[in-house]
């Protein structure tokens, strides 16, 4: 059996070039083991061929070019430990995958977004109070948070609530 250099492969006592773009490759002239790569249209190599981008569940590893795994729960990732997306079973926080929302986000559309509308907790979505910041307060009938409680109502300062006045208030 042929001996062959770095870029060749041995085939009937001949060492044949590898594909292109197989910088170098085994077994057969098709079967990369590394990629021709430039900084301009990099390469990178994912079950021996060379991709340009790499496959979901997989970022670009610009490190050794090849296609390196996220981390479950990782759906897609810029580095093993830095999310883009997350599996249908948790949130993703910043870079991370969660499997609930910390305090003061709700989970939308697989993602943690910040309470809004003076929110200090909510739940289903960014506008959908569960608890109140300081100054206002909450109005059970529509799960907002109010700086006045309004006509036919009053405020429990204790509890942080707007509450309904009693008849014949």
């Amino acid at each position: 059996m042929a001996i062959c250099s770095a870029g060749r492969v041995p085939f009937n006592q001949v060492c044949l070039p590898c594909t292109w773009p197989c910088l170098t490759c085994s077994v057969t002239q098709s079967n990369c083991t590394s990629c021709v790569s430039n900084s301009s249209s990099p390469l990178f190599l994912h079950l021996n061929t060379c991709q340009s981008t790499c496959p979901t569940f997989f970022f670009a590893n610009t490190g050794n070019n090849q296609c390196t795994a996220c981390s479950d729960p990782c759906v897609t990732c810029t580095s093993s430990t830095d999310c883009l997306s997350c599996s249908s079973s948790t949130f993703l926080f910043n870079t991370s995958c969660l499997p609930t929302c910390p305090p003061g986000n709700a989970g939308v559309n697989r993602r943690c977004l910040a309470c809004t509308d003076n929110c200090k907790t909510c739940s289903g979505a960014t506008n959908i109070c569960t608890s109140c910041v300081n100054g206002t307060y909450f109005l059970n009938s529509t799960s907002s948070c109010l700086t006045s409680c309004g006509s036919g109502l009053f405020i429990d300062f204790v509890n942080q609530r707007c509450v309904g006045c009693q008849a014949p208030c």
